[in-house]
């Protein structure tokens, strides 16, 4: 602002000063050192002991939806009416601001003049208008009071129904006075025009995430706070916002990313394990370090949920009607737990998925043909009804014997092969094949 734009003070005194419509001056008292304030239309005429010190000025215009800071702002009464000191000088509040315009703050209609003391920050600006796939964070600078509908935790709604924040001293019946603390983080959410507050400041614009099928958002809880589901979040604490359309992160929360689902099919299932002790979307408690596998007949998309470590894909294990395979540390259904040490064996025709910790082998059977055998061993001791049609039998440990052919032959899992062995003396005819041992 331009200062003495009247002229030199020998040139003022005495003379008539022309204030415009919308436009003041400053006129300093030398005798009591005191300013105050002439606003036009007007005729000013300067005494011998008064001079200008600003002016003559325009006056602040304020356009709809628009507001300006003014720094040590004056003093008002209940009336609103400006209060002055004993000396005549305007009472200001030194060190703070005032927020004023049409529709925020201090409301003010009409152009106006700043006070002996007063101080314009920066410019009148437009009020910040909020998209409705975002919000504002808005950090408290200061202990304030203000009002919330009774059922909404903050100024912050996460439904698509915007809940608006009413105006202080609304009568509402439904509203209920909160005091805010220095530090304290708030939400504005759009649509909605950011009416702002010398309490509060704008740390940054929070964007909406949209999800599409198959997607959930990953949340990290900044503080103890209470997520869109009513679920009370503990300080550190980590989860899955699941469901389609558009989310908006709570003021204590932070976004990690967004998690894609797996899709699960006939031919794929997934095997997981357990970071720490909880309870799956599926209702099935896990405890920390428990390793499991998914396949279609659960579901046929799974998203890992914080809780679990996705370890691999696992491949479909198809066996026809000549194979059969050996199962290294089966899977126990009733202990969830490998049984380690031991084998098993599955027949063809099957179709299975690899269960947590086993390791699968397949195997072709072994086709004895006619006029042939096949020589086994015992490993260890085990009742032996593997041949069909035969009589079980006890079979102890380095046990040897023989599979005569035609035949299909699955081994035990106690049994090793050794070797193949002819007929030296054939008559196919008869059906009588010798053999020598």
């Amino acid at each position: 602002m331009s200062k003495n734009n009247g002229g030199s003070e020998e040139d003022i005194v005495g003379k008539v000063l022309h204030v415009r419509p919308f436009q003041y001056v400053h006129i300093l008292n030398t005798n009591l050192n005191v300013a105050h304030l002439e606003s036009g239309p007007k005729r000013v005429i300067c005494l011998a002991h008064e001079k200008v010190v600003l002016g003559p000025e325009k006056m602040i215009v304020i356009p709809p939806m628009s507001f300006c800071i003014i720094e040590n702002p004056v003093v008002r009464d209940e009336k609103g009416n400006v209060v002055f000191e004993k000396s005549g000088q305007v009472k200001l509040r030194h060190g703070d601001r005032e927020i004023r315009g049409r529709e925020v703050g201090f409301i003010v209609d009409e152009p106006f003049p700043l006070y002996p003391g007063e101080v314009l920050v920066d410019k009148v600006s437009y009020c910040q208008v909020v998209p409705r796939d975002k919000a504002l964070r808005l950090r408290a600078l200061r202990d304030f009071y203000d009002y919330e509908i009774e059922t909404q935790p903050q100024i912050q709604g996460a439904s698509d129904k915007k809940q608006k924040k009413p105006e202080i001293g609304s009568s509402s019946k439904n509203l209920v006075k909160k005091k805010y603390n220095a530090g304290d983080e708030i939400l504005f959410i759009g649509p909605d025009v950011y009416k702002p507050r010398v309490e509060l400041e704008v740390v940054e614009v929070v964007k909406g995430v949209t999800l599409a099928p198959y997607q959930a958002l990953h949340l990290h809880a900044l503080r103890d706070c209470i997520d869109s589901t009513g679920k009370e979040r503990k300080m550190g604490e980590e989860w899955l916002e699941r469901g389609e359309g558009w989310h908006l992160p709570h003021v204590h929360e932070k976004v990690i990313g967004v998690v894609n689902a797996i899709l699960l099919n006939d031919k794929t299932a997934l095997h997981l394990r357990a970071t720490k002790t909880f309870v799956d979307v599926y209702g099935v408690q896990r405890k920390n370090g428990e390793e499991w596998c998914i396949d279609n007949t659960v579901t046929d998309n799974h998203i890992p949920d914080v809780c679990e470590k996705v370890i691999e894909t696992v491949p479909v294990t198809v066996l026809t009607s000549l194979q059969h395979c050996v199962i290294k540390d089966p899977f126990d259904e009733e202990t969830k737990k490998p049984k380690l040490g031991t084998k098993k064996i599955v027949k063809g025709h099957a179709v299975f998925f690899r269960k947590p910790g086993e390791s699968v082998e397949v195997r072709d059977n072994f086709i004895v043909n006619q006029g042939s055998a096949r020589y086994f061993r015992c490993i260890e001791s085990f009742l032996d009804s593997s041949i069909e049609g035969a009589t079980p039998k006890r079979r102890n440990a380095g046990d040897r014997f023989l599979v005569f052919g035609p035949t299909s032959y699955i081994p035990p899992v106690q049994v090793e092969n050794l070797y193949e062995k002819k007929a030296l003396i054939r008559f196919e005819t008869l059906g009588i094949y010798a053999f020598y041992f």
